[in-house]
């Protein structure tokens, strides 16, 4: 990821957009007299960060070189950015920006693994990833296109998306279809071993309470293949969880599948309108531990 590293060693993560000054809208808020209300801006652009001054009074500096008004330029890790002459951090890091979104107070919220809960992973009421060639977002109404904002846990969020992402997808990334996952369940059904099958190599994650959803909806698409959709209260009572919980367990899991490099690990767990679900591996195997 982008990192600005102030002198202090405080370190501030790059949004795919972040807007630098001293307005109340900026996403890099600073203080300070020698700095514009929108100072600079910095974005990925596909094969680096730039940096693009907007016309600030007191300038923007690459180490000892002022950018003109509106000049764009390429960022390189340890270049040092100053924001007037007294206001300087330092670049760390050039990998592609996470989606990200902040909220109207000011809250920034980072995606996971490609996976942006909102409004955090603790109590994700909407889910955003990318599906394919598009950033889609996914709440209990199912599945639509996402726009520049969003809704959740009471406040409204502007989202910060990497806006070419094909560019930087590893095409070597497996995906589900090409994926087997075995859960072997104990007698009692308190435990569940999940066996995931990737790129040649066997990965057995500690247990948690999200393999039961797994295999209960593995279950579920075992017997009825072609559909295997439950409603989500039907199964929350299932599993004897509220609907919060069940939507973390289902973030969860998702969460793990991208750890495991599953390039479409959303689709792990496939949602429709109505709050309708089911496991996106119609081969996925249940056996006993």
């Amino acid at each position: 990821m982008g990192d600005l590293l102030a002198p202090d060693g405080a370190s501030v993560r790059l949004l795919a957009r972040t807007l630098i000054g001293r307005a109340p809208h900026a996403a890099l808020r600073l203080a300070h007299p020698q700095v514009s209300g929108e100072h600079a801006v910095v974005a990925w652009q596909g094969d680096g960060w730039y940096i693009r001054d907007l016309g600030s009074r007191n300038g923007t500096w690459l180490d000892d070189r002022r950018l003109e008004p509106g000049e764009s330029a390429l960022l390189v890790p340890g270049t040092r950015i100053s924001f007037g002459t007294e206001v300087t951090f330092t670049l760390e890091g050039s990998r592609p920006p996470a989606a990200g979104a902040v909220s109207e107070a000011g809250r920034q919220v980072e995606g996971l693994d490609g996976v942006l809960a909102l409004p955090g992973p603790e109590n994700p009421e909407v889910v955003i990833f990318w599906r394919a060639d598009r950033w889609v977002m996914e709440d209990e109404a199912g599945e639509r296109p996402v726009g520049a904002e969003v809704e959740a846990g009471g406040e409204r969020w502007r989202l910060h998306l990497p806006t070419i992402l094909p560019a930087t997808v590893d095409q070597r990334q497996p995906r589900l279809e090409e994926v087997d996952l075995h859960l072997a369940v104990s007698r009692d059904e308190e435990i569940v071993q999940a066996e995931w099958r990737v790129a040649g190599s066997v990965v057995r994650p500690e247990p948690r309470a999200y393999h039961y959803l797994l295999a209960t909806l593995a279950r579920l698409r075992g017997a009825e293949p072609a559909e295997g959709w439950v409603e989500a209260e039907v199964l929350a009572r299932m599993l004897a969880v509220d609907r919060s919980h069940l939507n973390v367990q289902v973030f969860r899991a998702r969460q793990e599948a991208a750890a495991l490099g599953i390039e479409d690990a959303a689709a792990l767990i496939e949602r429709r309108p109505g709050a309708w679900m089911r496991i996106g591996l119609p081969d996925a195997t249940v056996g006993a531990l």
